[in-house]
């Protein structure tokens, strides 16, 4: 779901996105639509996250809880900043 995206440019600390989050799950905003992951659509709100791949024909939507998305998100880039150190 994040290959290939902007998140894995070595680069990428994934700060905007984590941000995002935060304020849907503290209230802070109901929802928020991110758009610049490349190749997919965040809809964020408190309760759940939907992704989109708009270039995916058929089935292109997964839906997971926030806070499930974030502890994933948080690891993804863990692992994704180990895999550029030892390179």
């Amino acid at each position: 779901m994040l290959i290939g995206t902007n998140l894995q440019d070595e680069n990428e600390n994934g700060e905007w996105l984590l941000d995002a989050i935060d304020e849907v799950l503290t209230g802070k905003v109901s929802n928020s639509t991110v758009g610049d992951v490349r190749y997919v659509v965040l809809n964020l709100n408190k309760t759940s996250v939907k992704i989109t791949d708009p270039y995916r024909v058929g089935d292109s939507q997964r839906v997971m809880e926030t806070g499930v998305f974030k502890k994933l998100l948080i690891e993804w880039l863990r692992r994704k900043y180990e895999y550029y150190k030892l390179r």
